[in-house]
């Protein structure tokens, strides 16, 4: 898989494993399968309905309940970036979310939960309002691909509008989307904002579900975290579970042995780098496995360290970044 490497830079030279054959033929398959609803507006977390004003070209065949892929018709990623132009001076992603839990009672808590999304956009003379709309495209990693469409909030100063979008979860769908933003402007224009390509992302939890350490479970014990110290310095390995959020990512366990006087960083290497992250497998749906290996020379006495893990590291895209720090406290070895 191409990722990148501990200097920050793409590596591109080392051949491709079968795993890495399968998902560039699977990226093929992608651009050239059917897109199930391609313009539709989600109204629950299972349902799809055609949106009157935005025309419709809806598939006969139900979306699959079990809420697998759905991939688009050609090279482009979805319907919106497929019929518009992105253009963020016309739409884009204002950073900034939040989410209400709903359907909740005494004994069963919640069933869902909203989460809203806060875009900006360009308005334009004579626009049909009518025909004006704003949403996104979103998905989970692993899960099909749905629209949502959002209401008009106010007008800044500067003259743009923000419009807010909600995507309706469940409480068992991962707590993370990624997604691109559209306007259809009144006039026939469509613009969107994919951060370049590389899609924005909103996880309204914690970030454990995007990435975690792997300590061990029934069924799983040759993947474990065993960090330890010994005479010689630190050794061992610890093994992670990510979500697949895009095909390149950025890893780094970054460290110190000195109570952060100094900081260190081990990133993505090739196949068989110490101390480097190495990618192990898929995992469960829409998540890898990585693992990386630790042989640092010296006499230490304690060894603290966390992981981050940055989706858009590519073509000039916002960075979004997830921390696995045990809860803000890092993770701490010390010599026994």
């Amino acid at each position: 898989m191409r990722k990148m490497d501990d200097s920050g830079t793409l590596d591109i030279t080392r051949p491709q494993s079968s795993a890495e054959a399968f998902e560039r033929a699977l990226e093929s398959v992608k651009r050239t399968s059917f897109l199930w609803v391609k313009r539709a507006v989600v109204v629950g977390g299972l349902g799809l309905a055609p949106l009157p004003l935005v025309s419709a070209c809806i598939s006969e065949q139900a979306p699959d309940e079990q809420g697998l892929p759905v991939f688009a018709d050609d090279t482009k990623a979805d319907w919106a970036s497929d019929e518009g132009t992105r253009d963020p001076a016309m739409v884009s992603y204002l950073n900034s979310s939040w989410h209400e839990y709903v359907n909740c009672n005494y004994r069963g808590g919640c069933m869902g939960v909203d989460v809203f999304l806060k875009l900006m956009v360009r308005p334009v003379e004579g626009a049909n309002l009518d025909q004006k709309r704003v949403g996104v495209v979103y998905h989970a990693p692993g899960y099909q691909e749905q629209t949502a469409v959002g209401t008009y909030f106010t007008t800044l100063e500067n003259g743009y509008e923000e419009w807010h979008v909600p995507l309706h979860l469940r409480a068992y769908d991962p707590s993370f989307v990624l997604f691109n933003c559209w306007y259809q402007d009144g006039r026939g224009n469509t613009y969107y904002d994919d951060n370049n390509g590389e899609y924005h992302v909103v996880n309204y939890a914690n970030s454990y579900q995007v990435v975690a350490q792997i300590f061990g479970q029934t069924g799983t014990s040759d993947q474990e975290t065993t960090v330890h110290l010994t005479n010689q310095g630190v050794a061992g390995r610890i093994y992670l579970s990510v979500a697949d959020l895009d095909y390149d990512k950025d890893i780094r366990l970054v460290w110190t042995t000195d109570g952060w006087a100094t900081v260190n960083e081990f990133g993505i290497g090739t196949p068989g780098d110490q101390n480097a992250w190495n990618w192990v497998a898929d995992s469960w749906m829409g998540h890898e496995t990585w693992f990386i290996d630790l042989d640092i020379d010296g006499s230490f006495e304690r060894f603290e360290y966390a992981i981050v893990y940055r989706h858009g590291v590519v073509n000039d895209a916002q960075p979004y970044e997830f921390w696995d720090n045990n809860g803000g406290r890092n993770y701490v070895i010390t010599r026994s």
